[in-house]
């Protein structure tokens, strides 16, 4: 397993589990309805985007940055 694999599956939930804090402690709340609403969707879209990264394969990750991984048969 790659150290970006590795990362990406400790941190990202670790992040989750800090914005789910944050949400519950009212820091998503604003004086109108319409801020809370603005800011649970930004907090929500987050979220799905920690998802969508997670489920990412290193390949598929390392092609979205614009890096191409080191292969596996590749010999220096």
């Amino acid at each position: 397993m790659q150290i970006t694999q590795v990362l990406l599956k400790r941190l990202l939930p670790q992040w989750v589990e800090e914005e789910k804090e944050r949400w519950m402690a009212g820091h998503y709340t604003d004086m109108s309805q319409y801020g809370t609403a603005i800011l649970n969707a930004k907090a929500i879209g987050r979220c799905e985007a920690i998802h969508d990264i997670l489920n990412l394969d290193y390949e598929t990750f390392c092609m979205e940055l614009g890096y191409e991984p080191p292969r596996a048969d590749a010999s220096e």
